[in-house]
C-alpha cells in the first residue's frame, strides 16, 4: 500500500482559501509564503517537462530563504504537475521570482506546456513538520475555492479535516 502524505494537501487548501492566483498579484504575506504552481505539459513532452520542473526545483532549494521546494506528479495524467514550495518570507519569495533561473524556467517552459502555469500563493494553514517525501509516498493535493464572505467558517472545517487526515493509516 502507498504511504499517504497530507502536508501539501493542507498547504493547497491553506492557499486556495487565500485565493489568489497567477493573474491577480496576491497582497503581501507576513511570516512564510507557500506556493503551488500548476503545471500541464504535452502529452509528448512529459519527460521533458517533468525533467525541466526537476531542474527548476533543484535550482529553488539553493534559493535563499527557500524552506521547501518538490515537483509532484499526477498519477492517472502524467501531463499534469505541481511545483510546491515553501518560502521564509514575502522578500524571498519576490527575490525568488526575479531569480535568472525562474526566468530561464518560464521561458523554457513555453516550449512544453499544454496550458500557461497556474501559480497560487497563500499562507500556511495546519501544516505539518517537514518530513522527506519516500518514494513512492501518494501526495494529496487538494485545491479549494473559498469566497471571501465563507472564509471565516471554512478555514475551521478544514484545519478539523487536517487534524482527522493525520490520524488516518498510512498517513505521514
Amino acid at each position: 500500500m502507498h504511504r499517504t502524505v497530507r502536508l501539501f494537501m493542507l498547504m493547497a487548501m491553506a492557499l486556495a482559501a487565500a485565493g489568489s492566483n497567477a493573474q491577480t498579484p496576491p497582497p503581501a504575506i507576513e511570516g512564510p509564503v507557500y506556493t503551488a504552481t500548476y503545471v500541464e505539459v504535452l502529452p509528448n513532452a512529459v519527460k521533458d517537462g517533468s525533467a525541466l520542473l526537476k531542474q527548476y526545483r533543484d535550482a529553488t532549494r539553493k534559493d535563499a530563504g527557500n524552506q521547501r521546494a518538490e515537483v509532484v506528479q499526477e498519477a492517472s495524467r502524467p501531463t499534469r504537475l505541481v511545483v510546491l514550495a515553501i518560502w521564509a518570507d514575502q522578500k524571498a519569495y519576490d527575490a525568488h521570482g526575479k531569480a535568472a533561473h525562474t526566468a530561464q524556467f518560464r521561458d523554457k517552459l513555453k516550449a512544453v506546456h499544454a496550458a500557461p502555469y497556474d501559480e497560487r500563493v497563500g499562507n500556511g494553514m495546519a501544516v505539518a513538520a517537514k518530513d522527506s517525501l519516500k518514494s513512492g509516498s501518494v501526495v494529496v493535493v487538494t485545491h479549494v475555492d473559498v469566497p471571501p464572505p465563507s472564509k471565516d467558517t471554512v478555514i475551521p472545517m478544514l484545519q478539523q479535516l487536517a487534524e482527522a487526515s493525520r490520524k488516518d493509516a498510512g498517513n505521514q
